[in-house]
């Protein structure tokens, strides 16, 4: 595209709803978008892994963040699952609702806000629209360098 006779570059994200507030992923970090459906606990899990669902013939582990943003972790028929690339694999995010596919100019992204209970790093940018600010999340600093490694040594069952 050309704007201005300068070339632009389009990003696509996809838009999620936890709580009242939107974020967001970068489209091609997203696998899938599913229905929820309960996972099953892991005994000794970190408090961010809901559990571990089958998908595709792998055991995935399910994360909710609502928790850490200090959500209620309700299911509603919106509720869903997010199968996102959490660097060599899936994880999956349970999400309040799925929204849209936003496409955005990538000069009109803006610095990350400070979002309660996530760490520096884990918001990597702003979309902003009037009454409608979208955080921009980068799925593979979701999991802090110690949860991460807790969830490696999750046995997890097969």
């Amino acid at each position: 595209d050309l704007a201005g006779g300068r070339v632009t570059r389009h990003r696509q994200f996809v838009s999620f709803r936890l709580g009242s507030q939107e974020f967001a992923v970068e489209i091609l970090q997203l696998r899938r978008v599913l229905p929820y459906a309960a996972p099953l606990p892991v005994a000794g899990a970190p408090a961010f892994v809901a559990g571990t669902l089958r998908h595709e013939g792998d055991i995935v582990a399910v994360l909710d963040l609502r928790g850490r943003l200090g959500l209620p972790a309700s299911v509603t028929p919106e509720t869903r699952l997010l199968v996102l690339d959490h660097g060599s694999v899936a994880v999956m995010l349970v999400v309040d609702a799925a929204r849209e596919v936003v496409r955005v100019d990538g000069g009109s992204i803006v610095g990350a806000p400070e979002v309660v209970g996530l760490a520096p790093g884990q918001a990597v940018g702003l979309i902003a629209r009037p009454g409608r600010p979208i955080v921009i999340l980068n799925p593979a600093r979701l999991l802090s360098a110690d949860e991460r490694a807790a969830l490696d040594l999750l046995v997890l069952p097969s």
